[in-house]
């Protein structure tokens, strides 16, 4: 509860409050007055004293992904992979964290609500919706989701998968068990993505699940599909609202997904039973790294939380694409699935199902993952190129013109005006792509040891650092590893972290704006009317500001 009282000092003029955090639906408001006042006469009475509340319009609640990797330290891994025995399936040091809570995140949360009305121009280029920003309406209580999820999350909603399966007043309890029959709905929705929710089931295969309740047609469709073969058998029953342990859920994606199955991954507390092949083949798609890696174990037992069953999912669903993206390391993952997701790296694999993360990325394969997010599509085919060894029969040739268009590249020569497509991206070029792409604003020297002023990228290299994009190679001493080649896998972090932190970042601090719901509480008597108290009763939790560091 939040209390505000007038008093006799400040009565002659109206008085007003703003209550900040306050869901709509969830609040009530009283006034009463103290035992003790004596402005009170035989003709008044609080009653007599008029409240009125104004109510500002919501604002958007924009989800904002939280970076990859932040509990990589800059000396031990800046740019690349962090070590895999830190970080398995809830990317936190599993001594420090074993309820995978993300409590201890430098970067916070993944929310930024912007209700600022500079704040809601920022043009549509949205990463997760490509094209248009994404509104989250459903839930406010993403800001809980823990940074090496959020990509996967922001992915889900907003293709819709995980609509009406939160778990009450606008929550998805991110960090909670994710329930049977939520995981049928979430799954159906994936598999079935042209007609994502069927028709209301026809028939109760389960005894224990109503044909009648809504998400009834979820868990049909996925006994369709043999993804699940129920709890039970004799009588068959599903089992809807038990939480998925770890175990059933590598048995429900290696169904989903059709995984061959792989070899033993050596987990010592896996032994022979009913997952046991699933929970291996999970493994060896890299979909799971397991709970614990000192030594290698799986947990079967535990709960999969609901956070976690988006990142299981959205690696599963990427791996169908290339199946080798686990090969880019623990700190890229998430990043190269999600542009997976949004097709950013179609037909730029080494082959049709392999993407070879760790390759040095040439600079035509640049040239269609900066234009696709840029841009959030393909241009259209040309006719003719400005650069003598882009071949106009390439496919990839309208992604260089566009790229040149935005003014983005100027070419590896002049005369004659060349673009070298094939050859490989080094670092200090990277930084060059970024900051033309994404308009990284000019920054003091960073002071790196390997740059020099005399360096053509030395002001873009010294801008990306300023901007969180890049961490250096080496922190001691501080260096940037100009001429060392970018890794796709580096490219996907290096181009989401540019994305996220640029052209996303509110340009005022949002604790500076009004709140999205305002509670507005103004006495509108004349003077001499009595004392009154004002009581608001707010919800015991609150959506928080995040923003992005």
């Amino acid at each position: 509860p939040s209390a505000r009282t007038f008093t006799t000092s400040n009565w002659g003029t109206a008085q007003s409050f703003t209550a900040s955090g306050v869901a709509a639906g969830t609040t009530s408001i009283t006034h009463a007055t103290s035992s003790g006042d004596s402005k009170y006469g035989s003709s008044l009475s609080v009653a007599d004293v008029d409240v009125t509340v104004n109510t500002q319009s919501q604002g958007p609640i924009i989800f904002y992904p939280p970076l990859e990797d932040p509990d990589t330290t800059p000396d031990e891994d800046p740019d690349d992979d962090t070590p895999p025995d830190e970080d398995p399936d809830g990317e936190n040091p599993p001594d420090e964290d074993p309820g995978g809570t993300d409590d201890g995140d430098p970067i916070g949360g993944g929310v930024v609500l912007l209700s600022c009305e500079e704040d809601l121009g920022h043009g549509g280029d949205w990463l997760f919706g490509v094209g248009e920003p994404m509104e989250v309406e459903e839930f406010s209580d993403l800001g809980d989701v823990g940074s090496s999820h959020g990509l996967a999350v922001s992915w889900l909603v907003s293709q819709g998968v995980l609509s009406d399966t939160g778990c009450g007043g606008r929550r998805l309890c991110p960090q909670g068990g994710l329930k049977r029959w939520e995981m049928a709905v979430w799954l159906v929705r994936v598999l079935d993505d042209d007609v994502p929710d069927p028709e209301l089931a026809l028939r109760e295969s389960f005894g224990d699940v109503d044909k009648d309740v809504w998400w009834a047609a979820h868990v049909e469709r996925l006994f369709e599909l043999g993804v699940t073969v129920g709890c039970s058998v004799e009588p068959l029953r599903y089992c809807p609202e038990e939480s998925v342990t770890r175990a059933q859920m590598a048995s429900f994606l290696v169904r989903a997904f059709g995984f061959e199955h792989a070899e033993p991954a050596g987990f010592t507390d896996v032994s022979a039973g009913s997952h046991y092949r699933d929970i291996n083949t999970l493994y060896g798609t890299g979909v799971t790294v397991g709970c614990d890696r000192q030594p290698l174990r799986y947990c079967p037992s535990d709960s999969t939380s609901r956070e976690e069953m988006a990142s299981f999912v959205t690696r599963a669903l990427a791996a169908q694409q290339f199946d080798d993206l686990h090969e880019g390391g623990v700190s890229h993952v998430g990043a190269l699935v999600n542009l997976t997701l949004r097709d950013v790296l179609t037909d730029t694999g080494c082959d049709n199902s392999i993407l070879c993360p760790q390759q040095a990325i040439t600079r035509w394969e640049m040239a269609v993952w900066l234009v696709r997010v840029l841009d959030g599509k393909d241009p259209e085919p040309v006719t003719e190129t400005r650069f003598v060894d882009v071949d106009v029969e390439n496919w990839w040739a309208p992604h260089v013109e566009r790229l040149a268009d935005l003014g983005v590249t100027l070419g590896c020569s002049q005369a004659p005006r060349r673009y070298c497509p094939h050859d490989p991206v080094p670092r200090k070029q990277m930084a060059s792509f970024l900051v033309r792409g994404f308009n990284i604003a000019p920054a003091d020297p960073a002071n790196f040891t390997d740059v020099t002023t005399s360096d053509t990228h030395y002001r873009d290299i010294n801008a990306l650092y300023a901007a969180g994009v890049t961490y250096g190679c080496t922190n001691t001493p501080l260096r940037y590893c100009p001429d060392q080649l970018t890794t796709k896998a580096q490219m996907a972090s290096f181009i989401t972290r540019a994305k996220l932190l640029t052209q996303l970042q509110p340009p005022t601090n949002p604790t500076n704006c009004p709140n999205p719901t305002n509670k507005t509480i103004t006495p509108t008597t004349q003077t001499t009317t009595p004392t009154n108290q004002t009581t608001l009763n707010t919800p015991t939790t609150a959506t928080p500001w995040y923003v992005p560091s």
